[in-house]
C-alpha cells in the first residue's frame, strides 16, 4: 500500500516539474537556491498560518510534524555524523539524555554535552571555546533552573536555523542564498513581537482541549515576565507565545525539509520512493515502521484529546531538543558534521 502511494505520488510530482518546465530548471539543479526558496515559502506559510491559526500550530503542529522531525534529527544529527560509534562521545551523551529524564533537566544535557565535546578529539582551542561556553550555560541553569528551562523551550526553536545557517555547502556551491530564508524568520519574528499579528489573538481561543492559556501558563509564565523590563507583561507574554508557534513551525521544516535537502549526496531532488528508500537503508525498516506508527497513533489519539496527545508526545520526545544542543556543540567543536559526514 505504502509503495501504491509513493509511486503515485511520484507520478504526481513528475507532471508537476514537467509542467513547470525551463522556470523549474533552476532550483532541480542548483540545491541552494532550491533550498533557499523552499525555506522562505514555508516560513512565509508559518508566519501566515500564526496570523491566521495560531492554535493549529501550537496544537497540532507536534502531533502531525513532531516524530518526523525528531526521526530528521536521529538520522542527521546521530546516524549520519556516526558518534553513536564513539564510545568516548557517546556515553556522556546518553549518561546526560538519562540523567536529564531523572530530573536533572538541561542542566544534565549540558553536562553530558560538555563531557562529550571534551572527547570529541577536536582541535584544542576549538574544544577549549565550546567547553567554555557550555559551561557558561551550565552555570546560569544552576542559578536559575525553572527561568533556563523556559529559555531552552523557546531557544530549541532557533537551534536548528543555526545548524541550517553552517550546514556545509555542497557542490562546491556559497551558502548565500540561505540569508533569505533566515531573514524572512528574522522580519517575521519583528513582526509578531512588534504587534503586527496581535489580531491572531482573537483567534486564539482553543482547539479541542487544548487551551491558549493554558500553553501561556507553560511558555511565558506571569512570575517571570513582569520581571521583565517590559510596557504590557500581558501583550507581551501572549506575543510571546505567538512567537514560540511561529519559531516552531519555522524549526519543523528545516527538519523535515530544508536539512535533508542540503545533506543530500545528489544536487537534483529525489523521488518520493527514493527518499523512503534512502530513511530505510540508513535507519531500518523497523525503526521508520515503527515512527510511521507511533505517528499515526498520536494523530489518532489526538482526535480524542488533542492536550494529552500534545503533552505525551513533549514528554516522549524531550530527548531531542537536548540531542540537538549536544550535536550542535560537537558540530562547532570540530568545525564539520563528523566523521561519517565528512567521508
Amino acid at each position: 500500500m505504502l509503495a501504491i502511494a509513493l509511486s503515485r505520488a511520484d507520478a504526481l510530482r513528475g507532471a508537476l516539474l514537467r509542467g513547470f518546465g525551463p522556470w523549474a530548471r533552476p532550483l532541480l539543479v542548483r540545491r541552494e537556491v532550491r533550498a533557499a526558496w523552499w525555506g522562505a515559502a514555508l516560513v512565509c506559510v508559518s508566519l501566515a498560518a500564526t496570523a491566521v491559526v495560531p492554535m493549529w500550530l501550537l496544537a497540532l503542529g507536534p502531533i502531525v510534524w513532531g516524530v518526523p522531525h525528531v526521526l530528521s534529527d536521529v538520522r542527521y544529527l546521530v546516524v549520519r555524523a556516526g558518534d553513536h560509534r564513539r564510545v568516548a562521545v557517546a556515553a556522556p551523551m546518553v549518561l546526560g539524555l538519562v540523567a536529564s529524564a531523572l530530573g536533572g533537566g538541561l542542566r544534565a544535557a549540558v553536562a553530558g554535552a560538555l563531557v562529550a565535546v571534551l572527547f570529541s578529539g577536536a582541535p584544542v582551542w576549538r574544544r577549549s571555546a565550546v567547553a567554555l561556553a557550555l559551561g557558561v550555560v551550565l552555570a546560569l541553569a544552576q542559578l536559575g533552573p525553572r527561568e533556563a528551562a523556559l529559555a531552552f523551550a523557546h531557544g530549541h526553536n532557533l537551534v536548528a536555523l543555526a545548524f541550517f545557517a553552517a550546514w556545509p555547502a555542497r557542490d562546491g556551491g556559497s551558502r548565500a542564498p540561505r540569508l533569505l530564508p533566515l531573514g524572512v524568520v528574522v522580519v517575521g519574528g519583528a513582526l509578531v513581537m512588534g504587534g503586527a499579528l496581535d489580531g491572531a489573538l482573537t483567534r486564539a481561543a482553543s482547539i479541542g482541549s487544548c487551551h491558549f492559556d493554558d500553553l501561556a501558563r507553560v511558555l511565558a509564565p506571569m512570575d517571570v515576565v513582569t520581571r521583565l523590563p517590559v510596557a504590557s507583561p500581558e501583550r507581551f507574554a501572549s506575543r510571546l507565545v505567538l512567537l514560540f508557534a511561529f519559531a516552531q513551525a519555522a524549526h519543523y521544516a528545516v527538519w523535515v525539509r530544508l536539512v535533508p535537502e542540503l545533506a543530500r549526496p545528489s544536487s537534483t531532488p529525489r523521488s518520493f520512493s527514493q527518499s523512503y528508500r534512502a530513511l530505510t537503508r540508513e535507519l531500518g525498516r523497523v525503526v521508520v515502521v515503527g515512527a510511521l506508527l507511533t505517528a499515526v497513533g498520536f494523530a489518532v489519539w489526538a482526535t480524542v484529546d488533542v492536550a494529552e496527545a500534545r503533552t505525551r508526545y513533549l514528554q516522549i520526545a524531550f530527548f531531542h531538543g537536548y540531542l540537538e544542543i549536544a550535536a550542535a556543540a560537537l558540530f562547532f567543536a570540530r568545525g564539520r558534521l563528523g566523521e561519517a559526514a565528512r567521508a
